[in-house]
């Protein structure tokens, strides 16, 4: 049972057989993503209980309605590079898609009889956006969109101790042979590395006019997808730009969730200047 406070907060209880409303032991403002073998999977806002914000954490559902003090697993703890941003259980195994660098990894957690966890990174393409489309209830199979800039969405099976298969890809919707993706990071004046990603054609040296797009806001994150979708971010202009031999390039500043929520913090109120210097470093 869950209660809104706001929008970044809510009260959550168990229902125990008998009727009563068993609180969750979590923050406020943690997310809980799924369920898996009686034990609710959530990410961390802020920091608690020594573990940083970001950290995905889990507890027994059985153990807290027999009226004991759950233990509280620490499922991931993901690295300065990474932000987990979605989670989904199969039968018997824990899907972490998360981002490195804002680009996109998929990641099979299972536990051990110890209680701990440990994880094994699918093989998907990098400089990618990943999108976790379902897992089975019967099985540890994950289904998983990938796309590009420059690759059109192509759907994967993956399992835990599998190598992930192709199933089925959209049709490209141009030429893309003489066109590249690279990564780079700008400095901005407090010393941060704002990553961003530039697109243009392959035969284009030299300073060329840019088309830039940046968000920086509610924690989203604005990781790279093909250049023909999502008319927001410039859609399909972004493409013809290119192709007249112009520049593309998504700024990652701060404010979004590419770094998890103290990439989001980092900007708020008095400091909303330093999402603004982030920009103005990219350009």
């Amino acid at each position: 049972l869950t209660r809104a406070v706001d929008f970044y907060h809510h009260k959550v209880w168990h229902i125990a057989p008998d009727g009563r409303l068993i609180p969750s032991p979590l923050p406020d403002d943690a997310e809980i993503s799924d369920v898996l073998d009686g034990r609710i999977m959530a990410s961390l806002k802020t920091p608690w209980e020594g573990r940083p914000a970001g950290a995905l954490v889990a507890y027994s559902i059985p153990d807290l309605l027999a009226g004991k003090t759950p233990q509280i697993e620490t499922v991931f703890i993901p690295n300065e590079h990474e932000a987990v941003e979605e989670v989904s259980a199969s039968h018997g195994a824990l899907w972490v898609k998360y981002l490195e660098d804002v680009s996109g990894r998929l990641m099979a957690m299972q536990r051990s009889p110890d209680g701990t966890w440990g994880g094994k990174v699918i093989q998907l393409p990098d400089k990618s956006t990943i999108h976790l489309n379902a897992t089975a209830s019967t099985s540890d199979l994950a289904f998983a969109t990938v796309e590009g800039m420059l690759t059109p969405p192509t759907l994967f099976r993956a399992g835990p101790m599998s190598a992930p298969a192709a199933i089925q890809a959209l049709p490209p919707q141009f030429d893309a042979s003489n066109m590249v993706v690279e990564q780079n990071f700008a400095t901005s004046p407090d010393g941060t590395k704002v990553p961003y990603f530039l697109v243009h054609r392959k035969d284009v040296t030299g300073p060329v006019p840019v088309l830039m797009h940046a968000y920086g806001g509610f924690e989203l994150a604005q990781t790279p997808s093909y250049l023909v979708h999502e008319p927001y971010r410039s859609g399909p202009l972004a493409l013809f730009w290119v192709q007249q031999g112009n520049a593309y390039v998504l700024a990652n500043i701060r404010g979004g969730g590419e770094y998890g929520p103290k990439w989001h913090n980092a900007v708020l109120r008095e400091n909303r200047q330093k999402a603004y210097d982030d920009l103005y470093a990219v350009a």
